[in-house]
């Protein structure tokens, strides 16, 4: 059975394609509940790079967390290791080129009856780290 080419296109207007922004823009990992305490926020607004960027959150305290949430305006928040149930996290927020990236990022705590600051046996650690989409690592970027 042999099919014919069609000779001309088919009838119709060609649309442009544009692409589709992602629904996943904020992130919720767990329940709040009203004895919760905040052991982490930050807030977060810089310019788009041309290049795109990616920024890096990590966090580790002496309790597990019980929720977690990660607010942004049209970026991609991605959760890499740990969350609730965990005492740490990992966190990284990818942006397009030229996408401004914004938002805020919020963890939670069971708060217990200790004093917080007087009975603390591990210093609570988080870091900011903002990495322009490129191949290199920062070391080789000078």
């Amino acid at each position: 059975m042999k099919r014919d080419a069609f000779p001309e296109p088919l009838p119709g207007k060609k649309r442009e394609t544009v692409p589709v922004p992602t629904p996943y823009r904020s992130l919720y990992q767990g329940r709040r509940r009203p004895n919760d305490r905040r052991v982490f926020r930050e807030r977060f607004n810089l310019v788009g790079q041309p290049q795109g960027q990616q920024i890096s959150f990590e966090g580790t305290f002496d309790c597990p967390l019980t929720y977690l949430a990660v607010e942004t305006q049209c970026n991609i928040p991605i959760l890499l290791r740990g969350g609730v149930g965990h005492a740490h996290f990992n966190v990284i927020i990818k942006a397009r080129p030229y996408d401004e990236v914004s938002g805020q990022l919020r963890a939670f705590c069971v708060d217990t009856n200790q004093n917080y600051y007087k009975d603390k046996k591990t210093q609570s650690v988080a870091r900011l780290y903002v990495f322009p989409e490129t191949s290199k690592l920062p070391q080789e970027l000078d």
